[in-house]
């Protein structure tokens, strides 16, 4: 039974002749606990997801399905919440297992494989419960879907907390009476896109330009009627510079010299005062 302790002794005796026994038993405790399960964390066990070329950094492959609300409860109440990782099959590390999204990630583009078989895993730090992922890499298949441009550029006010339009997306080749789904592939929580309209938007998140000056969004256009026919584009946005800082004297004092001739109005000396 779970909490109670089981005490015996043993004896030793070696296999010499004469037989020689140990002068007095070894007690031996053992302490009975309730052994914690494995971590609901897989609701799948091979989990397959095809990838296009190009891709970038950042990019989801695949995630897990949302935690229900049983499991949500145990993960608040348990204070080793769970550990995504990639435990094997990635030796160039092309991937990532983000624990806060529960989505495989590109992490390096370069170099990428045709196929992977990767052993994910996850933990509690008790219990160890693992999974399989099958990626297939594939250059895009021909689309009709094509945008209007090849990239997009756009700005956002560094330290605004505004919910703003950043940028239309422009869209051609779209069938007659076909629905397109617009998403973004590496999302940002400062960033969002109407999945119809294909309007990106801040969420209303602030912007720090000193900490990230520019933001690379992949967004692809999906014809929902036609699953082989997609589009993908880069949208750049930068954070314009907002004056936000007091100008800070360093190397005080300062020391000059001036003559009993100088006349009125010369310059004594001139030192550049920083405010970044």
């Amino acid at each position: 039974m779970a909490g109670t302790t089981i005490e015996f002794s043993v004896w030793a005796t070696d296999g010499g002749s004469p037989k020689r026994e140990c002068v007095a038993p070894a007690p031996v405790f053992v302490a009975v606990k309730t052994v914690k399960p494995a971590p609901i964390a897989f609701a799948e066990q091979l989990y397959s997801a095809i990838l296009y070329q190009p891709t970038f950094p950042g990019v989801r492959v695949f995630c897990l399905d949302p935690l229900d609300e049983q499991q949500q409860l145990v993960e608040v109440n348990n204070k080793h919440r769970l550990t995504y990782s990639i435990a094997a099959g990635d030796d160039r590390e092309n991937f990532e297992f983000d624990s806060t999204s529960r989505c495989v990630k590109v992490r390096d583009k370069i170099n990428l494989k045709s196929h992977y078989n990767l052993t994910l895993q996850a933990t509690d730090g008790y219990a160890t419960m693992t999974a399989t992922a099958e990626i297939m890499i594939q250059d895009a298949p021909l689309s009709t879907l094509v945008f209007t441009q090849d990239q997009y550029w756009a700005t956002v006010i560094e330290n605004s907390t505004k919910e703003m339009n950043v940028a239309a997306l422009g869209l051609k080749g779209q069938p007659l009476n076909h629905h397109v789904h617009f998403t973004i592939l590496n999302p940002n929580e400062k960033f969002d896109i109407h999945s119809t309209a294909g309007v990106i938007k801040t969420t209303g998140r602030s912007f720090d330009r000193e900490a990230e000056d520019h933001y690379t969004l992949v967004v692809e256009a999906r014809d929902v009627e036609g699953a082989a026919n997609v589009a993908h584009v880069l949208v750049h946005v930068a954070v314009m510079d907002v004056n936000d800082n007091e100008p800070v004297f360093i190397n005080r004092p300062y020391h000059a010299l001036v003559s009993t001739m100088s006349p009125r109005g010369d310059v004594v000396t001139k030192k550049n005062v920083p405010n970044s």
